[in-house]
């Protein structure tokens, strides 16, 4: 209707590219099973394949499977790679206000008035630097939104975010990060003893490891140990809480580990905290509830969907150690038992890879081809398990149907 782009439907066997700064763990699980549905092209665009401060947080390169992966080092080369794709690709920028590569991308394929998709978390709103990010956000929407088929915002933290700066709702979609499975070994209720609780994450104010000292300092008449994972510039100050609080000796302080023995210290504990000021996904609570660890996070952590019933955890007022204490009162007692862990993990089967391609060509389906709005499946799970009929969708099912 005017805009001059190419008419928005998909042939059967689509080319979709994602234009990202590194390769993310948080989306090789899904992208890895979108490239391996018959018929569906899928490139992945980086500047680098990993950031030297990720690999300082223990950060490994992941594995995209049949996905054809492309370094672009210099970002002034990727109007070359453009039209390699065809007219008729769907081109998935990550994030609206990501690095050089994928702010350059949104720019050039703007420009170029391609099918443009967009992932994003949405961002801290709090303080005054959140009322300028606010100004930043709606000024994008004033240049980008009208081109922009759809943007795939981090859970309803994220799509609020979007709408407040102003995007159409038909355009918005819940998404989330997503992590891989872990082995069947990784999965071990704590047993005996003290309830043991773990935060992994950086030190940082916005994680709020300081918050879950602080809360803990007035819960010392219950039964648990502490470890935390992780470095940063607030640890030391953690250190020094610990020790005014007198829990010096219930809290263990581990540095930075390799994802896979962090995921192994998870899997021994009965109760993941994610205590975030401000947390855009935070994908370390998809690893919990994969293993069948319960959760607790704030409310302005966007994971905090996945927390909908009780049985998997609870959301609290985030900055608020005392809204934090009085969850954690409730928790504290309540030790990780088999059966339970096994509930938890049922349903994770809802936010394992192969969910989420699905969801993605659903989504996809949706913008190009006017099938219904489909539902994001943590929410489908959560229906399903109710009704007692739950099954992980299938990428390929989704491939085949409409134009799929």
């Amino acid at each position: 209707m005017g805009s001059g782009k190419p008419d928005h439907h998909l042939r059967p066997m689509p080319h979709i590219i994602f234009w990202q700064n590194i390769l993310s763990p948080h989306m090789s699980s899904w992208v890895r099973a979108l490239a391996a549905v018959h018929g569906v092209r899928v490139t992945v665009v980086v500047q680098r394949k990993m950031s030297a401060a990720r690999e300082a947080m223990g950060w490994c390169v992941p594995h995209f499977g049949h996905a054809v992966v492309i370094t672009c080092s210099d970002p002034k080369e990727l109007g070359d790679l453009i039209p390699d794709a065809g007219d008729d690709a769907v081109h998935v920028v990550g994030s609206m206000r990501g690095g050089l590569l994928t702010r350059r991308a949104l720019c050039e394929l703007t420009r170029r008035r391609a099918r443009i998709g967009v992932i994003s978390e949405g961002a801290d709103g709090g303080g005054w630097r959140g009322v300028v990010r606010r100004c930043i956000y709606r000024r994008d929407r004033a240049r980008f939104a009208t081109s922009i088929d759809f943007l795939a915002a981090m859970g309803s933290y994220g799509v609020d975010w979007f709408a407040e700066a102003g995007y159409p709702a038909q355009k918005l979609y819940p998404f989330a990060y997503t992590t891989e499975t872990p082995p069947p070994g990784a999965v071990a209720p704590a047993g005996r003893g003290p309830t043991a609780l773990i935060y992994v994450g950086s030190f940082l104010p916005t994680k709020g490891p300081d918050i879950l000292l602080r809360a803990l300092g007035h819960l010392q008449e219950l039964d648990w140990v502490l470890t935390m994972i992780g470095g940063g510039p607030l640890k030391e100050d953690c250190r020094r809480i610990a020790h005014k609080e007198g829990l010096s000796g219930r809290v263990r302080f581990i540095e930075l580990l390799k994802n896979q023995k962090a995921i192994l210290e998870i899997g021994r504990s009965d109760l993941l905290v994610l205590p975030s000021r401000h947390d855009g996904w935070g994908a370390v609570v998809n690893e919990a509830l994969m293993q069948g660890v319960p959760v607790i996070c704030s409310d302005r952590c966007g994971a905090r969907d996945l927390l909908q019933e009780p049985w998997r955890g609870e959301v609290f007022r985030a900055g608020s150690a005392t809204s934090l204490r009085e969850t954690l009162r409730h928790w504290i007692p309540v030790k990780r038992t088999g059966p339970l862990t096994n509930r938890i993990r049922d349903w994770s089967r809802a936010i394992e890879g192969e969910s989420f391609a699905s969801y993605f060509l659903s989504i996809l389906d949706c913008v190009y081809s006017n099938a219904p709005r489909p539902t994001p499946p943590w929410l489908r799970a959560a229906q399903e398990l109710s009704a007692g009929h739950f099954s992980p969708s299938s990428p390929e099912s989704a491939s085949n149907r409409g134009v799929w």
